[in-house]
């Protein structure tokens, strides 16, 4: 099959703490989203490229690729190692390639069916096995590299449906959530394909050879587009360290003065009335942080913010959302926005002007994670030219 096309993705000014030295920081970040949208163009390009190479030799491949669409059936957005020359030839048809923008949203909508994934996934299997157990960290780092995979691979070129089992098995790898035979049963790929929302199966519901061949193709290719990194560093870890900073401060201002307007008075955690109050916020603040960082997932802040900046975003929003939430109920006056930045500052580190861009980036974050849709598009929300595919 075709060499996956490579570009070389603008190399960063290091970043604070263990991110600095690692593969993300260097490879996986962006200085704006102009560089960013630079990396899709150049990505969505070689895509149409390779697509008018496909139209103008249709027969290429012929045999290897009807023998694949003969047991699968799949049919590509546009152009995979699995098109069959009817697809070529219906396509010239009916569709134009895809736009930088429309690629994004295929992207998008692919990485928003992982979850589900996951999850039946690991509750087919025992608590105790390794992917039950890390179900979250095997969802956030497929989502990572699922989307780093088509910056550097146009789904002109690779269907989602076919890159996505194969990126799950390798965040299952990764997060070493496999199993093993004797203790939990290993995951496999075939268990993985039934979950995915692909016709790799056949009627009765088996893989068929040629498709574990295909899959296997896509794996190695996708390695290869993911330049062999598959370690990524999530927000979680941090967003749990600024809620132990958080309870901590809890008699020092700005806290304490943020959560006495709101609280009609000092919140402690040494009456039975405060404990609650905390124990309440506190697992109210990771909830809605916890849906901050899904959607981080899935908009461009992921490549555009650190670690720390996205966790500080959803610890500020969760705290915002939660406090808004308390002073209706209690019936006060509700938090200023400004008040909760005043507060994020301060549990901040560094000097106060590295603290005012970091507030400033945090705030910047915000807006970028905000755009991403709530739920995943039902059918009839989808475009015309994505229908047919799903």
């Amino acid at each position: 099959s075709e060499q996956v096309s490579r570009i070389t993705i603008p190399r960063l000014r290091p970043n604070p703490g263990r991110f600095k030295g690692s593969t993300q920081s260097s490879d996986w970040m962006f200085e704006s989203a102009r560089e960013l949208c630079d990396v899709r163009l150049h990505v969505n390009r070689e895509g149409i490229r390779h697509l008018s190479a496909a139209l103008t030799q249709p027969q290429a491949d012929t045999e290897e690729r009807n023998q694949y669409v003969t047991s699968t059936g799949v049919t590509p957005f546009l152009r995979c190692v699995s098109i069959s020359s009817t697809s070529v030839d219906h396509l010239t048809k009916q569709r134009e390639p895809l736009t930088p923008a429309e690629e994004a949203l295929v992207v998008q909508h692919s990485a928003m069916g992982l979850p589900d994934m996951v999850h039946r996934l690991a509750s087919a299997r025992a608590k105790e096995h390794p992917l039950a157990m890390r179900e979250k960290d095997v969802y956030h780092t497929a989502t990572v590299l699922l989307r780093r995979l088509y910056l550097n691979v146009s789904v002109m070129d690779l269907h989602p449906d076919l890159a996505r089992p194969a990126i799950l098995f390798l965040a299952i790898k990764a997060e070493e959530a496999m199993g093993s035979f004797a203790k939990h049963g290993i995951v496999n790929l075939r268990d993985i394909v039934k979950v995915n929302k692909t016709v790799l199966t056949d009627k009765s519901g088996r893989l068929p050879s040629e498709a574990k061949d295909l899959l296997g193709r896509i794996e190695v290719q996708a390695l290869a587009a993911l330049r062999f990194h598959l370690t990524t560093h999530h927000p979680y870890k941090l967003l749990r360290s600024i809620m132990a900073r958080f309870i901590k401060n809890l008699s020092l201002d700005p806290v304490r003065s943020t959560l006495k307007r709101v609280f009609r008075g000092n919140i402690t955690s040494n009456t039975a009335a405060g404990k609650k109050y905390l124990d309440l916020l506190e697992k109210g603040i990771n909830r809605k942080a916890a849906d901050f960082l899904n959607f981080a997932l899935l908009s461009d802040a992921l490549f555009l913010y650190t670690p720390r900046i996205l966790a500080f975003a959803a610890f500020t929003e969760g705290l915002m959302t939660e406090l808004a939430y308390a002073a209706r109920e209690i019936k006060t006056p509700p938090p200023v926005r400004k008040d909760i930045y005043h507060l994020t500052v301060s549990l901040l580190s560094g000097s106060q002007e590295t603290r005012d861009e970091q507030l400033s980036e945090i705030v910047q974050c915000t807006g970028h994670v905000c755009g991403v849709p709530s739920a995943l598009p039902g059918m009839d929300m989808l475009p015309d030219w994505m229908k047919v595919h799903y």
